[in-house]
């Protein structure tokens, strides 16, 4: 469940919850790239 506001200052969570761009497969991050490419012109 997501927090609201600034309630994870004040929740615990769990370190499996968060998301980090490690967590991305090779077709996100293919996308990422297209995307990077694309706003570069």
């Amino acid at each position: 469940m997501a927090t609201q506001g600034g309630g994870f200052l004040i929740h615990g969570s769990d370190p499996a919850d968060t998301f980090t761009p490690e967590d991305l497969n090779e077709e996100q991050r293919m996308v990422e790239q297209m995307c990077m490419e694309f706003l570069e012109k």
